[in-house]
């Protein structure tokens, strides 16, 4: 199984610390979560984690559309658990190939 997990663990997934933003790493490793949301005010979502590398990617499609970033981890183990069960995907040659638009 590749790392986008089943639809109830992303449920679970909710930002409630504060996060740094950061540059993007050096390619390596990642998890791929797609957070589908539910209900008014809930944004849907791309998480790209990279373990390694102690950061994820957020990108939110909201409108109008704001661009995804870089962040340090903030809960490692709510992203564990997300990707329980899967393999990360091979490190990219760059990271445009792999993030969401």
């Amino acid at each position: 199984m590749r790392a986008d997990p089943p639809g109830a663990r992303n449920l679970a997934f909710a930002e409630k610390r504060v996060l740094t933003p950061a540059s993007a790493p050096r390619p390596a490793p990642f998890f791929r979560i797609r957070i589908k949301a539910r209900g008014e005010g809930y944004i849907d979502r791309t998480v790209i984690w990279v373990p390694s590398r102690k950061l994820w990617y957020d990108k939110q499609y909201t409108i109008p559309p704001l661009p995804g970033f870089w962040r340090t981890e903030s809960d490692r183990a709510q992203l564990r658990l997300l990707a329980r069960g899967t393999r990360p995907f091979p490190a990219p040659a760059h990271w445009a190939r792999v993030l969401p638009k």
